[in-house]
């Protein structure tokens, strides 16, 4: 079903950037790029998983994130009909996934400090531009939502983050 919902948006996307080109379209044709490469990693970082014991809790919060990402998908894809009046319909979905991947890790009872730190950063971030959003609506609210997302991207690459600094630290010391 994500397959099918990451395509679908893609194909609405690349119509209308291809036929009705907007600087707003091409960030919406970067966030969904960023959401594929979130998606992807993550699906394949819960290979690791499959040898514990996956309690219901851990499962309903994994349910949160799933329809977070369908609806995130549904909304940046109904953008070629209609254009969204506000941004935190995009912001405060990514606020709700934070909090369920958190709670993912509390429930698995398993501490990742680089995925905490990304965690935190996503929460941060969209609690931000939401209540730049709440204030006033722009493009930039939107620009600031691909920026945060390409910089988990990055980190979400670059996996050992929060150890990488925290060893410069004790090494200046």
């Amino acid at each position: 079903m994500m397959v099918f919902f990451v395509f679908t948006l893609a194909d609405n996307l690349l119509k209308k950037l291809v036929f009705d080109f907007s600087i707003e379209t091409l960030l919406y044709v970067l966030l969904w790029l960023c959401m594929v490469i979130h998606i992807t990693l993550a699906r394949t970082r819960g290979i690791d998983w499959s040898d514990r014991e996956y309690p219901l809790s851990a499962l309903i919060a994994d349910l949160f994130d799933v329809l977070c990402a369908i609806y995130l998908c549904s909304v940046i894809g109904g953008y070629k009909d209609a254009v969204l009046s506000s941004y935190l319909y995009i912001s405060a979905p990514y606020i709700v996934v934070s909090v369920a991947q958190f709670l993912w890790f509390v429930f698995m009872r398993s501490i990742d400090v680089p995925a905490l730190f990304r965690i935190t950063i996503l929460f941060i971030g969209m609690v931000g531009v939401s209540i730049s959003e709440m204030h006033c609506h722009s493009i930039y609210n939107l620009l600031l939502i691909v920026i945060l997302m390409a910089v988990l991207v990055i980190l979400r690459i670059w996996d050992k983050v929060p150890f990488e600094i925290s060893k410069n630290i004790n090494r200046n010391n």
